[in-house]
């Protein structure tokens, strides 16, 4: 016995029907598709802002290590140069110590800095105006 003895299937109907139904699970589906895509853009907009704002903050902490490194390079530059210079004044003061023990140097010295002179000798002392107008 079938299940629907009784019932008159008439074709035409039938494919209608058909065709009904899966137009209706089209709409449905598309219904679907369409809230969801709503819901995944937002989730990509989130997604690219959270991206935006992970690299501006890896482009401002590059920037600051930029700066602090620059600054760096110049203190180490300056600190060069004064280590260049003292080494060349202790070079001017050990040449200087080495010729201490030499009396010639001392004599030197002691006119030039102290203004001293050998008995039997007559010092000189012009103005500071004199000199001016000689040179």
């Amino acid at each position: 016995m079938s299940p629907h003895p009784s019932r008159i299937i008439d074709i035409e109907d039938a494919i209608e029907f058909r065709r009904d139904k899966r137009r209706e699970a089209m709409e449905a589906k598309n219904r679907k598709r369409s809230v969801s895509d709503g819901k995944r853009g937002s989730f990509f907009t989130r997604r690219r802002a959270i991206h935006v704002v992970v690299i501006a903050i890896v482009i401002i902490i590059g920037g600051v290590s930029g700066v602090n490194v620059l600054n760096l390079q110049s203190q180490a530059d300056a600190a060069k140069d004064r280590l260049q210079a003292t080494v060349a004044e202790k070079a001017r003061l050990e040449k200087e110590l080495a010729m201490a023990d030499n009396p010639s140097y001392i004599e030197d010295q002691a006119r030039d800095k102290l203004r001293m002179i050998m008995k039997g000798e007559t010092l000189y002392v012009f103005s500071t105006q004199q000199e001016d107008n000689s040179q």
